[in-house]
């Protein structure tokens, strides 16, 4: 505790060699001491910075340098290092066609999604046109009334106001008739 009460400067340099002698320590093993108490970077942490400051492809043997990782873990915790894809960009890989479903839905398991959430996240990539257009695409291929304003709560609407935003949208003067 006097080691971290000296690194926050809350105790003298001095102050903490006597306490550490009182301990049992001498001078040298009171300053390993003091240093073993420093904070120190995450095994991760370590072997990103060596990817940015030296080898971004090789790092093991600099990483190790810098500190004793177990061999048996390695690619564990090189593994912890990688950016991976994220949820929206597995979705947007998916939309364009790059990626088929099999492949998308492979990198959506590694993301730690279940498989009964797969296809919602599928069908969730995709934008929806604004109520707007769905009224007007609804009109020009003769859907009733009723099938337009559940279309149009799929688009945010909320279903107690979609007649009235149907309404709304058909009594909308254009705008070369307000002029």
């Amino acid at each position: 505790m006097a080691a971290m009460l000296a690194q926050r400067r809350i105790l003298t340099p001095e102050f903490y060699k006597t306490y550490a002698g009182y301990e049992g320590y001498n001078e040298e093993q009171a300053d390993y001491l003091y240093k073993s108490r420093l904070p120190y970077p995450p095994i991760p942490d370590i072997i990103t910075a060596v990817r940015y400051l030296e080898y971004p492809n090789y790092p093991k043997e600099f990483a190790q340098k810098r500190f004793d990782i177990p061999e048996e873990i390695w690619d564990v915790w090189d593994f912890m290092t990688y950016q991976r894809l994220t949820t929206e960009q597995v979705q947007t890989l998916y939309v364009r066609g790059l990626w088929e479903t099999q492949p998308s839905d492979d990198e959506l398991g590694r993301l730690g999604w279940r498989e009964k959430d797969k296809l919602a996240l599928h069908n969730l990539a995709y934008e929806i046109p604004n109520a707007m257009l769905m009224i007007q695409g609804g009109l020009v291929t003769d859907m009733g009334k009723q099938e337009i304003a559940e279309n149009i709560t799929k688009a945010g609407i909320h279903p107690e106001y979609a007649p009235v935003y149907y309404d709304a949208v058909m009594t909308k003067p254009a705008s070369e008739d307000i002029i």
